[in-house]
C-alpha cells in the first residue's frame, strides 16, 4: 500500500470518529422542562435553552424585563437547566455555570449583588446546580457541594443564618442535592442524606421539629430525594418510598390523616422509579411509565380533581418519563418527547403564545419552537 493510500484511509478514519463523536454530542442532551415560580425553561435535545413566562427580574435571559408567551432562545450549547422564582441557571457544555434575573441575595455567587436580564457566567467545572429561594447551590466535578445566597433558615449548611455572596464549600462527597424554599438536603456517595435548614413541619425527617443550621444525618441507604415546600419524599436503594413533613394535602399517600410526621414514613406504592414532591403533592413515575399523584389536586391536570385533596395515589397519565411540578403549575414529558402542561397561565408559563389570565385545569400541549 502507497503513502497516499495509507493517509486517505488514516484521513477518513479520523473523519468518520469526529463526526460520529460531534454527533453523539449534539444528542446528548435528553429535552427537559423546568419551572419553579411563574416562568418556564425548555432544553430541547440539540442543547438550545429557550424561556417563557415572567420576567420582572430579566430571568427570561433576553435582555428584557418584558413577560413573554412565547418560548424564546436564549442559549446554545446547553446540557442542564434550573430555574429559579425569579431566576435561570443553566449549564453549558463545557461545565461552566451561567445565571439571569434575580442576584439581589447573593444567589450568584460572585460577590455581586444584581440582577442581570442577559447570562452571565458565574463559575467553571460544574457538574448540578440547585435553586432554592433566594440560594444556589453547586456541585463541582470533584463532587463538592458548595452554596451561596440566603440563609435565613440555616439552609446553607454554615453553622449561621448570615446570608453569602460568594459560593462556599459546604460538603464533600456529594451525589446530589434537592432543595425546598426553605430546608436543604444532600445525598452524598455513600448513600446517607443529610439535611439542614427550616423544620417546622418535620420535613428535616431527624425526629423533631427544630431548625437546625449544619447538616445532620438522617437517612441510610438513600437513591434519591425530593424536597417540597414542606415535606420531602425519598427512594430507598430497595426502591421503596418514604415521607416525612407536611401531611395537610394527603402528601404522604397513604390515607392518614396525621397532619405531620418528623420521621420518614414508608408510603405503599411500588414499582417506582422517579420521585417528585410539589409544593403541596407527591408524584411518582412507576416502571411502566405510568403517572401517580397524592396530594393537592389542582396539580393533577384533571379538571375532576381541582381544589380536592386525594390522600391516596391516584393515576394521572400514561407513557409519562419526567415530571415537573412548580410553585402554581406542573409539565409532563411524555415518551414521544411531548410536552403536556397544566396551571396558571397569568404570564405566559405555558407558552400558549398568549398571556390568558387563567388557570388550565386540564393538561394542554406545549407549542413547542
Amino acid at each position: 500500500m502507497n503513502k497516499l493510500a495509507r493517509f486517505i484511509i488514516f484521513l477518513s478514519v479520523i473523519i468518520f470518529f469526529g463526526c460520529k463523536k460531534e454527533n453523539q454530542r449534539i444528542r446528548s442532551s435528553d429535552i427537559q422542562i423546568d419551572i419553579k415560580g411563574q416562568h418556564t425553561l425548555l432544553l430541547k435535545a440539540d442543547g438550545t435553552l429557550w424561556t417563557c413566562g415572567y420576567n420582572i427580574a430579566g430571568q427570561l435571559g433576553d435582555s428584557t424585563g418584558t413577560n413573554r408567551a412565547n418560548l424564546k432562545l436564549i442559549a446554545t450549547e446547553v446540557k442542564s437547566i434550573q430555574a429559579g422564582y425569579t431566576n435561570t441557571f443553566f449549564i453549558k457544555e463545557d461545565n461552566t455555570l451561567w445565571a439571569c434575573g434575580d442576584g439581589g441575595d447573593g444567589q450568584f455567587g460572585n460577590s455581586i449583588s444584581n440582577n442581570s436580564s442577559f447570562p452571565i457566567k458565574i463559575s467553571d467545572n460544574v457538574k448540578e446546580v440547585r435553586v432554592g429561594s433566594a440560594c444556589t447551590f453547586i456541585i463541582k466535578n470533584d463532587n463538592t457541594l458548595w452554596s451561596s445566597g440566603r440563609n435565613y433558615f440555616g439552609q446553607l449548611g454554615d453553622g449561621t443564618q448570615n446570608n453569602r455572596t460568594i459560593f462556599t464549600l459546604m460538603a464533600e462527597n456529594v451525589k446530589d442535592v434537592s432543595v425546598s424554599d426553605f430546608s436543604t438536603f444532600v445525598l452524598k456517595t455513600d448513600n446517607t442524606l443529610w439535611a439542614c435548614g427550616s423544620n417546622a413541619f418535620g420535613q428535616l425527617g431527624d425526629r423533631t421539629t427544630e431548625s437546625t443550621y449544619t447538616l445532620k444525618k438522617v437517612a441510610n441507604n438513600v437513591k434519591s430525594v425530593s424536597a417540597g415546600v414542606f415535606h420531602t419524599v425519598i427512594q430507598k436503594l430497595d426502591n421503596t418510598v418514604w415521607v416525612c413533613g407536611d401531611n395537610e394535602n394527603g402528601q404522604f399517600g397513604n390515607g392518614s390523616d396525621d397532619y405531620s410526621s418528623n420521621v420518614f414514613v414508608k408510603i405503599p406504592i411500588l414499582d417506582v422509579k422517579i420521585v417528585r414532591a410539589g409544593p403541596s403533592g407527591t408524584f411518582v413515575i412507576k416502571n411502566d411509565n405510568t403517572l401517580w399523584a397524592c396530594g393537592y389536586g389542582f396539580f393533577f391536570g384533571n379538571s375532576t380533581y381541582y381544589n380536592t385533596h386525594i390522600d391516596t395515589f391516584l393515576k394521572i397519565a400514561d407513557n409519562v418519563k419526567n415530571v415537573q411540578v412548580g410553585q402554581q403549575n406542573t409539565f409532563i414529558i411524555k415518551e414521544d418527547n411531548s410536552i403536556l402542561g397544566c396551571g396558571e397561565n397569568n404570564f405566559g408559563e405555558l407558552g400558549e403564545n398568549a398571556i390568558l389570565h387563567r388557570s388550565n385545569l386540564d393538561f394542554i400541549n406545549l407549542v413547542l419552537p
